[in-house]
């Protein structure tokens, strides 16, 4: 009976030891997918950071879009009122021109 307790324990330590060598592998792959899941989360905040300021880099940049166009809309009214005044003769700047010349004499 002696005998056979004795190879029950053996049989046991070595079970034992079966699963502690499973567990330590287990813990070292749940280390090392826990370390590419926090570097790849680390990338995916970063990415959605970069991508956040990519879309605000965008608005200023559509708002500079519009304004630019504004300005040219005004400055192209500018041109198109000064033709007309050139070619009706009125042309604001020869009238104060003319004045300043009409003041000398």
């Amino acid at each position: 009976e002696l005998g056979a307790c004795q190879r029950s324990l053996q049989d046991v330590q070595k079970s034992n030891a079966a699963y502690d060598q499973m567990c330590t592998r287990l813990t070292d792959q749940l280390t090392q997918i826990k370390e590419e899941y926090d570097r790849r989360r680390s990338v995916f905040e970063k990415s959605e950071a970069e991508a956040h300021n990519l879309s605000q880099l965008r608005a200023v940049q559509e708002d500079r879009v519009a304004t630019l166009t504004r300005q040219c809309e005004r400055l192209q009214a500018d041109l198109d009122n000064h033709r007309q005044l050139v070619a009706s003769g009125r042309d604001a700047n020869t009238d104060k021109d003319l004045q300043m010349l009409q003041q000398r004499e």
